[in-house]
């Protein structure tokens, strides 16, 4: 019977019952538990029967049960809100004192101040506040403020707070300037009830108690500031977003004495403390092999390391690639522009771009990607007399690159490639001094040298940190994490909105920014594409770093 065609087709029919059909079976036919549930409750056998018509609401109405939208809070707040609008209006109630969810709140600000001409065209089919109220509800707010206070420091508390993060343990600071468009602004102190004429370097504001003082202010001789610099924290773990500590406007002649007053300020140290050297000791049995020292700082009892931002170091070697001011020799080979011009317009499979070689952007970080990638290493080797030096150069510096940002790699293996660069580096430039060739013209620049060694000496710091110094063993040591990609995380977001940036718009838009740089959001329907070409900032996202926690 069972192998019946027919027998099978009624027996798989569906027989789902309605509300009237089933409260006339006997109950010996029926499911006592779903026959009381569906009596009490009017619809909900129609909400199991999942009909077709109804099927993605319904499918949509369990992800919410079930919480899948639980990491996409601005999402699930829109239909919060539309919800709620829609029960007031049904109960004929106004809209005044309407709750908004606080991270769809803080992404509709953020959206009219990118764009108040598609604030308005989706405020007419959805929900949301209206910008005179936006407008209120800034101006009591206070302002982010400029340089170091005491604020900035409980913004660093509740962020690790937020995260339970315990303060005793590691922290990146990271800093950087990007370009500010010169400009005096007069800006509204919602807390002080006063008004401020801002845009000189430091923390200088010329406060106006009535608006002919401030008209005054205005039309006063200023040389407002032509930077920005940045202080950002992150707590060096995966879908932890940026904190934007502090911000300061700095003129574009700064003695380096200035700058360090800030940083050890940020740093919270009250007096400078001294310098301790880890040494790799040689055995004894080779006593004429080289000590490496790594300097550490102790500050205060706390640990420091001086890093540099890997990318940045990509883009550096890239860049003395290109440049004509000086001949880089390797041994027998040296490594100049047109072997990656060749690359890119010459042969049959190109791996660069021409965008990549010819008026190539300095700062591209997709283009510094693909010039230390594996293919290009690659198809360089198909021409070993020629390229042999780009190809150990590309290979050296890619690595400790790589010792930086790879997921996988063995803190053991990182700390052999740091050494390898370092045997390299010096190896050079005893070669140049030996056969007579000058340092100036065939060696990498001092800045570029210093940033290499930086580099090298900040992951063995590291390294040493977290094996003899933290409080806890079970602190991974995450090397990606300890980069300045936070700043430029945060001066990609607010170029997205402000291209040519004042610093009222900074002030501005920096408080909105680091509330919604969840880097879980950002990671839902976006990944890093390294093809994109002119693209400037180029971030991965942090999905592949959470199987390593």
């Amino acid at each position: 019977m069972f192998v019946r065609h027919e027998f099978r087709t009624a027996i798989n029919r569906n027989r789902d019952k309605s509300y009237e059909e089933l409260k006339c079976t006997p109950k010996i036919y029926n499911n006592p538990i779903q026959t009381k549930l569906v009596m009490k409750y009017k619809g909900l056998q129609e909400f199991l029967a999942e009909r077709s018509e109804l099927g993605i609401y319904l499918r949509f109405a369990r992800a919410v049960a079930e919480g899948r939208y639980k990491d996409n809070q601005v999402f699930f707040g829109l239909v919060q809100t539309m919800q709620m609008a829609t029960e007031r209006r049904i109960r004929g109630a106004g809209m005044q004192n309407f709750p908004y969810p606080r991270e769809f709140r803080e992404w509709s600000f953020l959206i009219r101040m990118s764009s108040p001409r598609a604030y308005r065209n989706m405020a007419q089919e959805f929900r949301m506040e209206s910008e005179r109220s936006i407008r209120h509800c800034t101006s009591k707010q206070p302002r982010f403020p400029l340089g170091i206070t005491s604020e900035s420091f409980g913004f660093l508390r509740r962020y690790c707070e937020d995260y339970g993060y315990s303060i005793g343990h590691p922290l990146c600071l990271s800093v950087d300037d990007t370009k500010l468009f010169p400009a005096m602004q007069p800006l509204y102190d919602g807390p002080a009830k006063s008004w401020f004429l801002i845009g000189l370097p430091g923390e200088t504001q010329l406060q106006a108690a009535t608006p002919e003082q401030l008209e005054e202010l205005m039309d006063g001789q200023h040389s407002p500031a032509t930077k920005l610099r940045l202080w950002a924290i992150q707590i060096p773990f995966p879908n932890i977003p940026p904190l934007a500590f502090a911000i300061l406007p700095i003129a574009s002649k700064i003695t380096a004495s200035e700058l360090t007053t800030y940083q050890l300020h940020a740093m919270n140290v009250v007096k400078a403390g001294t310098s301790i050297l880890h040494n790799i000791n040689p055995p004894s049995d080779y006593s004429n092999e080289e000590i490496i020292s790594i300097p550490l700082y102790n500050l205060q009892g706390n640990i420091y390391i001086n890093t540099q931002d890997a990318p940045h170091g990509r883009k550096t070697a890239r860049n003395n690639i290109f440049s004509g001011a000086c001949g880089l020799v390797l041994g027998d080979f040296v490594v100049h522009y047109k072997q990656l011009y060749d690359m890119a317009m010459t042969v049959s499979d190109p791996t660069l771009y021409e965008r990549d070689v010819v008026r190539a952007d300095r700062q591209d970080d997709n283009a510094a990607h693909r010039v230390f990638s594996a293919a290009t290493l690659k198809g360089l080797t198909k021409d070993t007399e020629e390229n042999m030096g780009l190809i150990v150069f590309l290979f050296v510096i890619g690595e400790l690159i790589d010792a930086y940002e790879s997921r996988t790699m063995p803190h053991a293996e990182r700390a052999k490639v740091a050494l390898r660069v370092r045997f390299f580096l010096s190896t050079w430039k005893l070669f140049l001094k030996k056969v007579g060739y000058s340092i100036q013209r065939h060696y990498l620049p001092p800045g570029a040298t210093k940033i290499f060694h930086t580099l090298v000496d900040g992951l063995l710091g590291l390294i040493l940190i977290h094996r003899d110094h933290l409080s806890s063993p079970m602190i991974p040591l995450l090397p990606w994490k300890h980069e300045s990609m936070a700043n430029e995380r945060i001066f990609s977001a607010l170029r997205g909105i402000f291209p040519e940036m004042s610093l009222v718009q900074a002030l501005l838009a920096v408080p909105n920014i680091r509330a919604t740089m969840s880097k879980a959001k950002q990671a839902l329907f976006s990944k890093a594409s390294y093809k994109t070409v002119a693209n400037g900032y180029s971030f991965s996202n942090d999905t592949e770093d959470s199987a390593i926690m």
